[in-house]
């Protein structure tokens, strides 16, 4: 089952369709389920049924083929070439380490009791960043049934000892510079009894003592895998519901919470997104390349590299350091590229200052290069030119190696003018996905050839789509457009084979966040449109993401700032495509502001006042004094204020009469003073 994408002669993209509609809900269902309109729910093959099943059959089928790539280290410490380990050479040595981890009694059974899913448990957790071991790790884990517990390698260590504690982990594998900090909580940690360190110049003399007197044995990887070499033990796989792995989603407030993903629920995702590149033309194989630098401790990239995996894609690995991630790729040179808007705009904002520094016939050239396609993508999906690809093109497309035959884009959202330059400049679509860690990354993308950017296209084959009104924001699946088309709008829920099972020992949160019929609901406010594309337009809850990925809880900012002996009020925004936060803040007029006025000899007028460059400075400066003393971090303080004359109350339709404050109300309300402020400070992505 495909598409309809076609934009000759008007645009006829068909992303779902709706199967149901009620007042109060839309259903709709994606154009890649099967002519039943049933959800995909595993591999079609059927022969693989978890994660291990999936390595296992690409070891058979791609078994000398070149897989995980690392880049040597000179004589002079400086990078190399990529040496790759074959699909046998990380089969053995992921054997071998599981091996030594059951010699070692890595995987106790722990029994919970939770009552959303029950089951024995096995867990080993790893705290490093991307790296052939950490891959290797993850596929012995998989081997002897044993549940991935990934660990933040930025997490701090309160957190770790929270994570730690609450999968009573035994073993933790880590990166030689987070061997320290494992080391530092392991007293706080009574489960806590093997640390395997990726890098054996970290097992010191001092911090292989410091953690015997904390009672656990710190063992290097080579170690371990020497020692299962020596002794080796049969496969022990999983089943298809057992939890492949516990992602923990990064709190606004408290610690996080750790969502439980299924083997079954991984392998739906995997042939939702095959369905969605096959449907598109752009079949993965074993000729293609993928660099990895996003955080396998983030479910995106981990459903990319089960989906690759599977092809036979060689996978190589950045050196742990982003701002040499561009020489990585270099020397790489991938043909697939998945990454997240962070880096596109740095992509972006390098192309640009090339233009920039252009003169003369070759900045004329290069100027009109882009005009022309970007109006050919606009007017009919078109991304190649004869002749500016050749002369301009290919020197943009070497940012990327030369090789990428298309882009995706996730985890947050991105700029439709980024989009646009990147999909001309490298003569290649983009993909843009919109997924949850909840939903094991699984949601909308975008089809190739669709020219329009700005929305996060239709539902993968492996989810389905609860679109619910909101009518107290004004928001009805009822709803139409200028033209008088249908264009549903609601809170967006999700729900499907990909969907995860709920939160680890967390029930109630489970409960908060999936309702009695099993729909996720995201807090995200979406418009269906014309073609059954997902616009994400609001939040349903109060709290949304930043452009860079940080979750933003507002109220525990306002929390914070009310507390400035400046502030009286405060309603804090910020877009999901942009980076830093913005506030509308009603002063304290008769405690700080009257004062401060008489004191530097003006007059009390509250207009006049709401606008002076030194009040708005002295009133910043009272609320970053509690910032610093509440610990925010640097994402959740605001860049920029406007001052606002009156409270916010009741009367004036600000505030709910639970004297809650009406977000949706105060952002139409105040939303010129929030786009001035974004545009003083320059804060586009």
């Amino acid at each position: 089952m495909g598409q309809t994408c076609s934009t000759a002669g008007g645009n006829k993209l068909k992303y779902a369709r709706q199967v149901e509609l009620t007042d109060e809900y839309a259903i709709f269902r994606s154009t890649y389920s099967n002519e039943e309109g049933t959800l995909v729910t595993a591999l079609k093959d059927g022969n693989a049924q978890t994660s291990y099943d999936i390595f296992q059959a690409s070891v058979k089928k791609f078994g000398p083929r070149p897989f995980l790539g690392t880049r040597e280290v000179k004589a002079d410490g400086s990078a190399g070439a990529y040496r790759f380990q074959t699909f046998n050479e990380v089969k053995e040595v992921s054997q071998a380490l599981a091996a030594g981890l059951v010699g070692r009694e890595a995987f106790p059974v722990r029994k919970f009791t939770d009552e959303k899913y029950q089951q024995d448990y096995k867990f080993i957790g790893v705290m490093s960043k991307n790296r052939a071991e950490y891959f290797v790790t993850m596929q012995a884990a998989y081997s002897q049934g044993v549940c991935l517990v990934p660990l933040y390698d930025t997490l701090g260590a309160e957190v770790v000892d929270f994570i730690v504690n609450q999968t009573q982990l035994s073993c933790v594998c880590a990166e030689g510079s987070k061997v320290k900090t494992l080391v530092d909580v392991a007293p706080k940690c009574e489960s806590l009894k093997i640390i395997v360190s990726y890098d054996a110049s970290a097992c010191t003399d001092e911090l292989v003592e410091k953690a015997k007197a904390a009672g656990v044995t710190l063992l290097s990887y080579d170690a371990v895998v020497g020692e299962g070499r020596a002794k080796p033990v049969e496969p022990s796989p999983p089943k298809s519901e057992d939890v492949q792995t516990i992602c923990y989603t990064s709190g606004t407030t408290g610690m996080p919470k750790g969502a439980m993903i299924t083997h079954k629920q991984v392998l739906a995702t995997v042939q939702g997104l095959s369905d969605v590149l096959a449907a598109n033309n752009y079949h993965l194989s074993e000729e293609d390349v993928h660099i990895s630098y996003l955080p396998y401790a983030h479910i995106f990239e981990r459903a990319v590299c089960e989906t690759l995996t599977m092809f036979g894609t060689s996978m190589g690995y950045y050196q742990g350091d982003t701002l040499k991630l561009l020489d990585d790729i270099a020397e790489l040179k991938p043909t697939v590229f998945f990454s997240v808007p962070r880096l596109y705009n740095r992509i972006f904002e390098k192309l640009q200052g090339r233009i920039e520094e252009a003169t003369g016939i070759k900045k004329s050239l290069v100027s009109s290069a882009i005009d022309t396609k970007l109006a050919n993508l606009k007017s009919g999906g078109a991304l190649t030119h004869w002749f500016y690809d050749r002369v301009v093109c290919s020197k943009f497309k070497a940012a990327l190696g030369g090789r990428v035959r298309f882009l995706f884009t996730g985890s947050a959202p991105m700029s439709s003018t980024v989009q646009d330059f990147l999909k001309v400049a490298f003569c290649v679509p983009m993909f843009e996905g919109y997924g949850m860690t909840e939903t094991c990354c699984a949601g909308g993308i975008t089809m190739a050839c669709d020219p329009v950017a700005g929305h996060v296209g239709g539902l993968i084959g492996s989810v389905e789509m609860k679109v619910i009104s909101l009518p107290e924001m004004n928001y009805t699946v009822r709803d139409v457009d200028d033209e008088g088309r249908p264009t549903p709008r609601g809170e967006l829920c999700l729900r499907g084979p990909s969907v995860f099972v709920g939160y680890f020992l967390a029930p109630e949160k489970t409960k908060e966040a999936v309702d009695a019929d099993g729909w996720l609901h995201t807090g995200d406010v979406c418009r269906i449109e014309p073609t059954g594309a997902i616009k994400i337009i609001d939040r349903a809850k109060n709290i949304f993401k930043l452009a860079q990925g940080e979750y933003v809880a507002p109220e525990k900012i306002e929390n914070v700032y009310v507390q400035a002996p400046a502030v009286a009020q405060s309603f804090v925004f910020g877009y999901s495509t942009k980076r830093f936060l913005v506030a509308v803040v009603v002063p304290n007029w008769d405690e700080f502001v009257q004062p401060w006025a008489k004191e530097q000899g003006k007059a009390f007028d509250k207009a006049a006042l709401a606008k002076d460059p030194e009040l708005i400075k002295a009133v910043a400066a009272s609320m970053e004094a509690v910032a610093k003393k509440n610990g925010l971090n640097g994402f959740e303080r605001v860049k920029a204020i406007t001052l606002a004359e009156e409270l916010f109350t009741v009367e004036n339709n600000m505030l709910t009469p639970s004297f809650k404050l009406k977000r949706h109300v105060a952002k139409e309300v105040y939303k010129s003073d929030i786009d001035r402020m974004y545009s003083e400070i320059g804060d586009t992505i």
